[in-house]
């Protein structure tokens, strides 16, 4: 099996103009996945930095979520145009089941989004669905 085919993502924040309110994210449930990628992809910002990119969980779904520790991105800002960030983490241990992102521009004006990535299922995931895709197309060279 090819590694890529192991992993299941998510959308957290479908793409999207923010102008100083928080983006609103869709939480992922880890239970299953023993690591988790959140992707950060920027478009065009304004002339300032952000005012918090994080990421939160919780043992519940939709309420009690708390920081985790070092998850945060903390460079984000004006001269930050069309790259990719990454925070990155094993699951379990002290981090709970439902994780969610927070991604507060602060006055800024700018165009994002963001998707996780589990990866190290307990189970492999069979199908474009289960690995959370819409389409799944594979070209055998």
């Amino acid at each position: 099996m090819i590694d890529a085919d192991m992993a299941k993502w998510a959308v957290c924040v479908a793409p999207i103009s923010i102008n100083g309110t928080a983006a609103t994210d869709t939480e992922v449930d880890t239970k299953g996945w023993n690591f988790i990628e959140f992707i950060f992809i920027t478009g065009l910002i304004g002339a300032a930095n952000f005012d918090s990119i994080k990421l939160q969980h919780s043992d519940t779904s939709g309420s009690g979520e708390a920081d985790i520790t070092g998850a945060t991105l903390t460079t984000v800002g004006d001269s930050s145009d069309g790259l990719i960030f990454r925070i990155s983490m094993p699951l379990g241990g002290t981090v709970k089941r439902y994780i969610s992102a927070v991604i507060d521009p602060g006055a800024v004006a700018c165009l994002v989004c963001a998707v996780y990535r589990l990866s190290r299922g307990n189970e492999a995931p069979s199908s474009a669905t289960e690995r959370g895709l819409s389409q799944d197309v594979r070209i055998a060279v």
